[in-house]
């Protein structure tokens, strides 16, 4: 993680999930408004921090639609927010991933195919992630929007509450294993134990 204290490379990281997440989480929450971005202040705590903004979309449209009307160029929106640490939510389990294929016993190409689709995989369980913390964070600050109830909250809810750290690395073993891994290759290490 001493790479990511090079500020180009974890500027770089933090806006890059940042927009990515912004449109998935948008496209499937379209009546809320959400933004995010890599938290300002240079602090050791903040260094990886995202802050997620959310609200009401059809009422930040009318504060901006009355923002533009009246000439402002900006204006205060009705939003709250949460943070987020990417080396907790996803880089830590992205690199362990990593690691992992460094070190397996295949060739490169097997290699760069399966960081290929490990990335993807990795990126899309942290966006459905974060679709989660949106949805708790919605339900948890009533505004007229994505209130749940019953099941989904309960799952949202243990999403925010368990999802954590050694799920993440959980989670990179498995895309280790599928993403790099062929049948074949389990018979050749079954049949070297003895089975």
């Amino acid at each position: 993680m001493g790479l990511f204290q090079v500020p180009g490379l974890r500027n770089t990281s933090a806006d890059l999930f940042s927009k990515g997440a912004d449109r998935f989480v948008s496209v499937f929450l379209p009546k809320g408004y959400i933004h995010m971005r890599k938290v300002e202040e240079e602090t050791t705590e903040s260094q990886h921090l995202v802050q997620v903004m959310f609200g009401n979309r059809e009422r930040v449209d009318e504060q901006m639609e009355a923002a533009r009307k009246s000439g402002q160029v900006k204006t205060a929106l009705d939003l709250l927010q949460f943070k987020i640490k990417l080396v907790e939510f996803y880089l830590m389990g992205l690199f362990f991933f990593l690691a992992l294929l460094v070190i397996t016993p295949v060739n490169w190409k097997r290699k760069l195919i399966g960081a290929g689709w490990g990335i993807i995989l990795f990126l899309l369980f942290a966006f459905l992630k974060l679709l989660c913390y949106t949805l708790y964070y919605y339900t948890q600050f009533p505004m007229g929007v994505y209130e749940l109830s019953g099941f989904p909250l309960k799952f949202v809810t243990a999403v925010f509450e368990y999802v954590k750290m050694g799920v993440n690395i959980l989670l990179a073993t498995l895309i280790w294993v599928f993403a790099v891994f062929r049948h074949s290759d389990w018979r050749n290490i079954l049949g070297r134990m003895g089975y």
